[in-house]
C-alpha cells in the first residue's frame, strides 16, 4: 500500500471520500452545510463506490 491508499486493496473509505467531496465543493466557494447540498458528499462518494467496484476485479472474479 502506498501513502494515499485507502486501505486494503479494493477497500473503500466512504467516511474518507465524503470529506474529500465536502472540501471540493468549499474550494469552489459552495456552502455543503446548505439545503441543496447537504446530502450531496454522501451521494456523491456512494456513486464513486459503484463506480469503481470493480477496479480491482481480474476477469477470473
Amino acid at each position: 500500500m502506498g501513502p494515499h491508499d485507502g486501505g486494503a486493496r479494493g477497500e473503500f473509505d466512504q467516511e474518507r471520500a465524503e470529506k474529500a467531496v465536502t472540501e471540493l465543493l468549499l474550494a469552489i466557494g459552495e456552502d455543503p452545510s446548505r439545503d441543496g447540498l447537504r446530502d450531496t458528499p454522501a451521494r456523491v462518494a456512494r456513486a464513486l463506490k459503484e463506480n469503481f467496484a470493480g477496479l480491482w476485479q481480474t476477469p477470473e472474479d
